[in-house]
């Protein structure tokens, strides 16, 4: 049986790492008395289920190892018989955390499934596209702990790739299910539930017409459908929204029921909740009926835009209860959302452009250096975002591959390859690097990641699956540092945040009456309505002419002094 997986978690340096002791008559064997290998992730949360699937994964090498020392190939029985004894170990492993975790509330118990879910669903995009690359290395370590060459252009091991992918596609979506409770007969641990043999009567009784369907039901069957097709940021977003409509209306309302007073009902209701409401203490215990009860301020309730995109998701959902012919008609439902929202929620004021006073005090040597100390994101990704304009979240999920010349010119290729996401199409663009970036040693720092292996430009930080994000800990970290050094609203209460670097550079650009639409190309902003028809045909701009005409007059340097004394002291890894 598998071991439990939470003893083996290692917090280092804020990231969680799993580890496990080689039992010692292996030792000499795999010449190493441990294994390690990093979750990339800094929250328990999300480290738990990796770890217990690496500790399924180990388990099944150890048993394997002892069983088998002479086998010289996989042939498809083998895989068969391996990946059955992973599922059965890791269904094991993960009947063990539902054990060690209770007490459950049900929030605490829907989020822990849901992050199952989410991980099954995106194996399953890796599986369905035969992209082996995040399994490779598990394959690579039990062919090595087998003692086996194996080919990895060849058809085995392609085959073991895609078995073990697949045993994980289906084992993160059985413990994921709401009535899983534990592993069944079928693997090899506990009895299944069986229906009692019905008595003569029962036999001869009519059969029960079927019950109808729910909108609970069908909201269900339409995450399980649609999840595995959603992209990591749609699985984090849309399953919440969907299930807080079905919360309003009502889970065991028939769909036959679902008309446009119940649409009416969910109006009326979603613009009179709280923002935050499953975290803020006055909210986060409370039924949406209380909640209603309470009337909730018009300042603490949802902003329109927040209400909007949960139009959204609901929309999506009935046109496809419509496409699965559960209703009739979604238009007829979706038309009562189509409203004029009245202003509420919080105005917490525009975001405004950094001052040349508020850029000395950020960029302060002394301040600046002993904050970012050798975390190389803090240190790079505000200079960076000064000098390019880019969303933070552009910027914290590039890859080294990333930073390249095009014409003699090197660029930062934002692009929304290998898994990186953008806000709009627009967003996909080469932005030229500043000579003063380089004058920093940004070149010499992406040559030494390059040199050591890595990836990604900004390996320290971790992608947070729950946003589907890398910058949290970078966006945290400056809203703590920003206001350290004095910077904080403007007199007029309007937010100065990470993305007033970008507001700042836009503002640079006018101030300096520099082209305007090669601005919009360098910044990723749609062209816009006023723009003629054959702006569609044109393509884009020439790196060497956006750096000429935009970039190198860009002159931050010049004029906040504290720029020139900022010194990267170096890789922290």
């Amino acid at each position: 049986m598998a071991p439990r997986a939470f003893s083996h978690l290692l917090l280092k340096r804020g990231i969680y790492h799993f580890r496990i002791a080689v039992p010692p008559d292996l030792r000499q064997r795999l010449g190493k008395g441990e294994l390690r290998r990093s979750l990339r992730t800094g929250y328990l949360q999300e480290a738990r289920p990796r770890a217990t699937r690496l500790a399924a994964t180990t388990a099944s090498i150890f048993t394997a190892l002892r069983k088998d020392r002479t086998m010289q190939e996989l042939t498809n029985a083998r895989i068969r018989e391996l990946v059955d004894e992973w599922i059965r170990d890791a269904l094991e492993a993960e009947y063990e955390c539902l054990l060690d975790g209770g007490p459950w509330t049900p929030e605490k118990l829907e989020n822990h499934k849901y992050v199952h879910c989410s991980l099954g669903a995106e194996a399953y995009e890796h599986w369905e596209r035969k992209d082996f690359r995040q399994i490779r290395g598990r394959v690579d370590a039990f062919l090595a702990y087998k003692g086996l060459e194996v080919d990895k252009d060849s058809m085995t091991y392609k085959k073991l790739c895609d078995a073990l992918l697949k045993a994980e596609v289906n084992v993160m979506r059985e413990v994921s299910d709401e009535d899983w409770e534990g592993p069944s007969v079928g693997d090899g641990t506990q009895p299944a539930a069986t229906a009692p043999h019905p008595t003569p009567q029962q036999a001869a009784e009519p059969p029960q017409k079927e019950e109808e369907r729910t909108l609970g039901g069908a909201m269900e069957k339409h995450l399980q459908v649609k999840m595995p097709t959603w992209d990591s940021k749609t699985r984090i977003d849309a399953p919440s929204k969907v299930r807080e409509f079905v919360e309003i209306v009502g889970a065991d309302t028939p769909l036959s029921r679902l008309d446009r007073d119940a649409m009416r009902r969910y109006l009326d209701v979603v613009q009179r909740l709280p923002s935050r409401r499953t975290t803020k203490k006055a909210y986060r215990d409370k039924t949406i009926p209380e909640i209603m009860a309470m009337d909730v301020p018009v300042e603490e309730r949802l902003s329109n835009v927040t209400i909007r995109n949960r139009f959204i998701w609901v929309r999506s959902m009935l046109n496809w209860f419509e496409a699965e012919d559960y209703i009739p008609k979604a238009k007829n439902l979706n038309k009562v959302l189509d409203v004029k929202l009245d202003q509420q929620g919080r105005t917490t004021g525009k975001r405004v452009a950094f001052t040349e006073d508020d850029l000395s005090k950020l960029f302060d040597p002394e301040a600046y250096g002993e904050d970012t100390g050798k975390t190389p994101s803090k240190f790079w990704l505000p200079i960076l975002a000064l000098y390019t304009g880019a969303r933070l979240e552009e910027l914290a999920q590039l890859h080294l591959t990333d930073i390249h010349t095009v014409d003699d010119v090197l660029v930062i290729d934002i692009n929304d390859e290998d898994g990186k996401r953008l806000k709009t199409a627009a967003a996909v663009r080469r932005v030229p690097v500043h000579p003063f970036l380089r004058k920093l040693g940004f070149t010499k720092y992406a040559s030494d990641l390059t040199k050591q292996g890595e990836e990604r430009l900004f390996p320290d930080l971790p992608l947070v699956e729950n946003t589907g994000k890398y910058s949290a800990a970078v966006s945290q970290w400056f809203t703590r540092y920003r206001r350290e050094q004095g910077v904080d609203v403007d007199a007029d209460g309007n937010s100065k945040v990470f993305h007033s670097f970008r507001h700042t550079f836009i503002t640079r650009c006018k101030h300096l009456g520099l082209n305007r639409q090669m601005l919009k190309e360098i910044v990723g902003h749609e062209q816009g309505e006023t723009d003629d028809v054959t702006a569609g045909y044109e393509g884009a701009y020439p790196p060497a002419m956006l750096l000429e005409e935009i970039i190198k007059k860009i002159d931050f340097h010049e004029r906040v002094e504290e720029l020139n004394h900022l010194n990267f002291q170096g890789i922290k890894m």
